[in-house]
């Protein structure tokens, strides 16, 4: 059927368990004839076994010069095979979600390889956080282009719990992508009104957010300030300096000069302006509008 759409610009394939398989040979073949294809989305909706193919056994690379967005949802070891395929040299926007039933598993030298060729993926500058149910997923996007998220990654889990645990080692992998971030936003999802409680130790937050080593500027959404503040409150001594080491602004929605958020910020300042060489900061209030949207802040708050 595909070789007969010739003309086709986008193809999305949706694979349940009642519909078969699908291997990764068989979705480049059936693309390889879409000259003109630019839009692309192959996504599981169930975690499906899958063994690796024999790398020697894999076809010559396609080029699928027309592509410019491919959307991804499976297995890590299917999208490895899947990607040792092909050749996108126009593509511009990545979404992966990798199922993960205890760990994710990043072995993923394709996956890599593929981040690395593209050039405009090289220059993320910020990246938003954010959690929904069974999903938590980080966004990253220029400031040049705000509406456009050019790199997507999610883990689902399964059972949800551990997804935290998840992110936190896959910020920490080969191919995360992080040299050039400068703004990192940690909001409530995609679907802000719903206030998960997650249970995650100031101690996660903390190895978390060490990966982070350029972010200049914090924002934290209302939901997730209470939570994360703490963590940074309770940094001493070297580690003080570990944990976001060049972080220059933090913004808080709903910011208020009081309270338990306040007086967790004031020491995490307080203990950044102890350093060798002191670290000066600002705190100021910020509206919580996402990323890609116009943004409000208030006046900055000197807390010491």
């Amino acid at each position: 059927m595909l070789l007969s759409l010739t003309d086709l610009v986008e193809l999305r394939i949706d694979l349940t368990s009642e519909s078969g398989f699908l291997s990764p040979n068989e979705a480049v073949t059936g693309v390889s004839a879409l000259t003109k294809l630019k839009v692309f989305s192959l996504e599981f909706e169930c975690i499906t076994p899958y063994e690796r193919e024999n790398q020697h056994s894999l076809p010559t690379r396609v080029a699928l010069s027309a592509l410019t967005s491919f959307k991804f949802k499976g297995v890590s070891e299917y999208l490895e095979d899947l990607v040792a395929m092909i050749d996108v040299p126009h593509l511009d926007h990545l979404d992966i979600a990798f199922y993960s039933l205890d760990q994710v598993i990043f072995d993923t030298p394709q996956f890599l390889q593929l981040i690395t060729r593209i050039p405009k993926l090289q220059v993320p500058v910020k990246a938003h956080i954010g959690f929904d149910d069974p999903e938590i997923w980080i966004e990253f996007s220029s400031p040049t282009e705000a509406s456009s998220n050019m790199l997507t990654l999610g883990i689902l889990c399964i059972p949800p719990d551990p997804r935290f645990p998840c992110m936190a080692q896959f910020c920490r992998s080969p191919f995360f992508p992080l040299p050039t971030l400068e703004s990192l936003y940690i909001g409530g999802g995609r679907y802000s009104e719903r206030d998960r409680q997650y249970r995650i130790e100031n101690t996660q937050w903390l190895d978390f957010l060490e990966p982070f080593a350029t972010v200049k500027n914090l924002y934290l959404s209302k939901e997730f300030a209470p939570r994360i503040a703490p963590a940074l409150g309770q940094l001493v001594g070297e580690r003080v300096t570990e944990v976001l080491p060049t972080l220059e602004n933090i913004f808080v929605e709903d910011f208020q000069p009081a309270g338990p958020v306040y007086e967790a910020i004031r020491k995490f300042v307080a203990s950044r302006q102890r350093s060798d060489p002191p670290m000066p900061m600002v705190i100021s209030d910020w509206a919580g509008i996402r990323p890609d949207q116009e943004q409000y802040f208030g006046d900055p708050v000197f807390l010491l």
